[in-house]
């Protein structure tokens, strides 16, 4: 008999918790026109916690999201309609952070990073749909400024090495500059074929001024040369490229930090 109430209380408490957590949530519902269910938005703790889930046509689950106090929060999953994921991200305050990863339709890795505080940090890597890994990459303030490139069976096909340099103060209108950046490694020669492109930009406008060709790196320094037509804080952006299967610089680490201004000249127009 005492086993009988036990279990009987914990009937009632668990209808009497459902009751509750019922009348604390608002549910709003939407269909597709032929009636199966598009979203299910779930208002709870009076407006301050939100659960959204996204449906397919064909009813599956296309993506659940929370949200608190109006900002994205916690783990994001988001799938194909054959019910496989597509995308896992997560949110803190509204923003990215941590790990992010993405599928093919099919089943297997396309690509994953970190996000840190909604840029991307650490290592990218990126796969064919064979899972070969296509492109390893090494990110820094959100951008790849170090990357490895392999075809659909594993052999390495070649790097790139990306650089952002600032000039420190303000240009002197209409006068040339000369900025000279300097690869720390290994001697390369017009042999190595190793091509870089630079451009100019004004950083606060994020409008580049100056493009530059490719061309054929000798030694380990590049020149670029630029007449400030506008007053304001440049910058310098762009990249070394080997050439495919060149054994000399391959696997060479070499980051963005390896690259900076080492001479500037100011020069009557």
């Amino acid at each position: 008999m005492a086993m009988k109430f036990k279990l009987t209380k914990i009937k009632i408490f668990t209808i009497f918790s459902y009751i509750l957590l019922s009348s604390c949530s608002d549910t709003k519902i939407e269909y597709y026109p032929d009636g199966t269910i598009k979203s299910e938005i779930e208002k709870m703790d009076g407006g301050n916690k939100i659960i959204g889930r996204w449906y397919h046509p064909n009813g599956a689950l296309m993506n659940q999201l929370n949200y608190i106090n109006g900002e994205k929060e916690g783990l994001s999953k988001t799938y194909f309609d054959n019910g496989k994921l597509d995308v896992v991200v997560n949110y803190e305050n509204g923003v990215l952070n941590g790990e992010y990863k993405d599928y093919y339709k099919s089943g297997g890795m396309k690509t994953e990073f970190n996000y840190k505080l909604g840029k991307q940090e650490g290592v990218y890597k990126s796969y064919y749909t064979n899972q070969q890994l296509k492109l390893s990459a090494l990110c820094e303030n959100d951008y790849k400024f170090y990357s490895v490139e392999y075809d659909s069976l594993g052999v390495w096909k070649d790097e790139y090495r990306e650089v952002k340099v600032f000039i420190d103060d303000t240009v002197v209108l209409e006068k040339n500059y000369l900025i000279k950046l300097e690869l720390k490694g290994p001697k390369i020669s017009m042999k190595d074929s190793v091509l870089c492109s630079f451009s100019v930009y004004l950083v606060d406008e994020k409008r580049i001024v100056q493009k530059s060709n490719l061309f054929l790196v000798d030694g380990n320094s590049v020149e670029i040369e630029f007449n400030a037509k506008e007053i304001g804080f440049y910058g310098c952006t762009g990249m070394f490229l080997t050439n495919k299967k060149n054994e000399k610089r391959k696997h060479h680490q070499i980051t963005s930090k390896n690259f900076h201004i080492i001479d500037k000249i100011v020069t009557p127009s």
